[in-house]
């Protein structure tokens, strides 16, 4: 599984399995102690999907997928499916750059953001389509020449601002700060941060936001794993770096965080090299300004 977003209301699931094809997978997520049940699925034709964005209050969903030439993405708009019902395609548009490794989205505004990667990163912004119209683009952000793929991107849905990971040997692992662009407009460059060796290794993996604690947290692939708590800072200000936590060692492949904004927990999903299993490991925020701080692991 490569990514995935869920439908808590109406108590459904969405997530992108498998290389080529890959697999969109509706799984009915359960009431109370039931277990998941896979309900239908919709075979993609090429390579891996790592972004998906769904809209219950229109029954739509759109995934990005990169494709084996390397050379460009698609994105596909599907229908979900009533209740049980199982996807359907709607259809798909192409975009002339490979890689989309990360896809948000603003379901009230109508809008998801691709962020495609190769020599240069590039952040798509595209309008999601009124029924079966297929999503179109409104602009394309390019950022700075060699940065690499974009690995992981966070949106603060209240100020539209965007927060994109960017990797590559030269010149490192950079944290780029997105305006996502009111209405139609085209993303522009807010500030980058600088979050290179040794704070974190090129090869960063999950992403996870807080904006009531006005922080994201950002992994790595490596072994053992590190996480870096990050102040996102106002509008317009460069986000600064608050702390980093290191996993246990044979602790690595952190691809998954989620935020307890409630209870002010942050948990990572990874690979544990003792036991060739899952880990999840359970982090307190330590609030606003406070590190990052680990008390247990599953």
């Amino acid at each position: 599984v490569t990514t995935c977003a869920l439908d808590m209301q109406g108590g459904y699931g969405y997530f992108c399995a498998g290389s080529k094809p890959a697999t969109l997978v509706k799984v009915a997520l359960g009431d109370g102690d039931a277990d998941p049940q896979v309900v239908g699925e919709l075979s993609l034709p090429e390579y891996e999907c790592y972004g998906v964005a769904i809209d219950p209050a229109t029954g739509y969903g759109w995934v990005s997928q990169t494709t084996s030439s390397a050379l460009y993405s698609i994105v596909y708009k599907v229908r979900l499916g009533l209740d049980a019902d199982p996807p359907v395609l709607v259809g798909s548009v192409d975009l002339p750059f490979p890689s989309p490794r990360c896809m948000l989205s603003d379901a009230a505004n109508g809008h998801i953001w691709v962020g495609c990667g190769g020599a240069d990163s590039n952040i798509v912004k595209m309008s999601m389509g009124v029924g079966d119209d297929l999503p179109q683009t409104l602009g394309v952000l390019n950022l700075p020449h060699h940065q690499g793929n974009i690995q992981s991107g966070v949106m603060d849905q209240v100020a539209r601002i965007g927060y994109f990971v960017t990797s590559s040997g030269t010149p490192g692992t950079q944290l780029f700060k997105i305006d996502l662009g009111a209405g139609d407009t085209t993303p522009t460059q807010i500030a980058v941060l600088d979050i290179s060796p040794p704070i974190m290794n090129p090869r960063t993996g999950a992403a996870a936001i807080d904006p009531t604690r006005g922080v994201a947290y950002f992994s790595n692939w490596e072994s053992p794993s590190v996480i870096a708590k990050i102040a996102l800072g106002d509008a317009v200000s460069t986000p600064t770096l608050i702390n980093t936590a290191t996993l246990e060692s044979g602790e690595w492949a952190a691809a998954g965080l989620v935020v307890d904004q409630a209870g002010g927990y942050l948990y990572a999903g990874l690979e544990a090299d003792t036991n060739e299993s899952g880990v999840v490991v359970k982090f307190d925020e330590g609030g606003s300004s406070g590190p990052l701080a680990r008390p247990n692991r599953l």
